[in-house]
């Protein structure tokens, strides 16, 4: 535990059992002297709770539903490690922490709820990214029973992740559709669930920069020079919308991202973007803006 006016040095990351990113976040935290932890909904957390950078884990609820059992869980996880910065790695634990971050105490290591809401909002983020010069793919919103006018195959994702209001137990996952019947089929899984699909067309390119580096540049504090130095990351490429291969990161793509989120693109957008799921009229707003450009 950090004591006042020093730096903190302890870290509790939430994370799901599968997630690599927070293995990397672990290490790279450990080795810049780092006391790290992990949260997450099983015992063990997984992947993240298996690496020798992690000292202790902690079973803390998935952030669905009623949110009391996800701000217990983070609270009491706090106490019992002494972390004095709790971070999310994942649309939900992010999204979750920057809302209710007045009562889950110590620091949450990200900017205001409506920045995380419009930076894991895909409609957003990709009208975003192809306004600052990002290569994305085309994206928009798409209803359950509208399958006849999409071009395949497509990728279709779920808009956003975490809302305040959801109700629902589980992600619905990413998943490329070849057929129309596939495509019907994965858009019933979003019936009466209190979300929207939106779907992708796939792409072929180079990793990074898409779309996805905005939302790591805004949700984890912008691109700093340590990040981009003589040793670029080589960030995972994404399972669903894209064939990729792995490159360092570019500088002058790097900059761009951060551009987004500090420049007058954002600024332009964060007071129309709605903290938490947005309405019917801005997701065809966003999207026909998406497709227009």
């Amino acid at each position: 535990m950090s004591t006042a006016g020093s730096r903190p040095t302890s870290v509790l990351i939430l994370a799901h059992t599968r997630d690599r990113g927070a293995v990397t976040a672990a290490r790279a935290l450990r080795r810049a002297g780092w006391r790290v932890g992990v949260g997450s909904s099983r015992p063990g957390a997984g992947l993240a709770g298996a690496s020798g950078a992690v000292s202790r884990t902690h079973l803390v609820p998935r952030p669905t539903g009623d949110p009391t059992a996800f701000v217990t869980g983070v609270r009491e996880a706090r106490r019992a490690g002494g972390y004095a910065v709790v971070v999310g790695s994942g649309d939900d634990w992010m999204a979750a922490l920057s809302h209710h971050r007045d009562v889950v105490g110590g620091v949450v290591a990200h900017p205001a709820a409506t920045v995380v809401a419009a930076a894991t909002d895909k409609l957003v983020l990709a009208d975003l990214a192809v306004r600052s010069g990002l290569g994305t793919p085309a994206t928009r919103a798409l209803e359950p029973g509208a399958v006849a006018d999409v071009a395949l195959p497509v990728v279709v994702k779920n808009r956003w992740h975490w809302s305040p209001e959801q109700s629902r137990t589980h992600r619905i996952e990413t998943a490329v559709c070849s057929t129309r019947q596939q495509l019907a089929e994965h858009l019933r899984a979003f019936e009466g669930r209190g979300t929207c699909p939106c779907c992708r067309s796939r792409w072929r390119a180079t990793w990074p920069p898409s779309s996805a580096s905005c939302t790591r540049a805004a949700c984890w504090g912008g691109c700093s020079r340590s990040r981009h130095g003589s040793s670029p990351p080589r960030p995972e490429p994404p399972r669903g919308p894209a064939r990729c291969r792995s490159t360092p990161t570019s500088r002058g793509a790097a900059r761009r991202c951060c551009g987004t989120w500090a420049g007058p693109v954002w600024s332009s957008c964060s007071s129309s973007s709605a903290p938490t799921a947005p309405t019917a009229s801005s997701t065809s707003t966003a999207g026909s803006s998406a497709r227009s450009r």
